[in-house]
């Protein structure tokens, strides 16, 4: 079996030592989670091994894009 594995996405980040970037870096770690989904449907299962939220306070939206993003997967994804 070939799989991706990743961690430490750490949606929804708050990034508090640059607030007036914060909202772009957690897009950006958006993109970068829909990108691995699209890479991974090269292989039989996505593996995520940790820190998908950056942590238990992390908002509803973010929660909702991240569930979107990983529902758009071809593949197994299995949550670690």
């Amino acid at each position: 079996m070939k799989f991706v594995q990743t961690s430490d996405w750490h949606i929804g980040a708050e990034f508090r030592q640059a607030p007036e970037s914060g909202a772009k870096l957690r897009a950006y770690r958006l993109q970068t989670a829909r990108t691995i989904v699209s890479l991974a449907a090269r292989h039989q299962a996505l593996v995520i091994a940790g820190n998908c939220l950056a942590d238990n306070r992390v908002g509803e939206q973010d929660i909702q894009d991240l569930a979107e993003i990983l529902r758009a997967s071809t593949v197994p994804v299995y949550l670690l």
